[in-house]
């Protein structure tokens, strides 16, 4: 990654090789971290599983691992 992106990301909110198995599964964990990280509220992560039912937002790479930025409206 850019050393610009690593300077705004905090790499304990990053997952990687996750066992999840659906889309809500992710989004839980990653929810999960970033309110423990303190970055969301408890109400973070229904938001995002509503917003992805109309828009979701996964990013498919046309391989075995994708990439998803779950994010929901302010």
């Amino acid at each position: 990654m850019s050393d610009g992106l690593m300077q705004l990301l905090d790499p304990d909110a990053i997952v990687l090789g996750s066992d999840a198995s659906t889309n809500e599964e992710i989004i839980r964990i990653l929810a999960g971290r970033l309110e423990r990280l303190g970055y969301v509220k408890s109400s973070y992560a229904d938001a995002v599983v509503r917003r992805e039912l109309t828009i979701p937002t996964g990013l498919p790479l046309e391989r075995s691992d994708n990439v998803a930025v779950p994010h929901t409206d302010p």
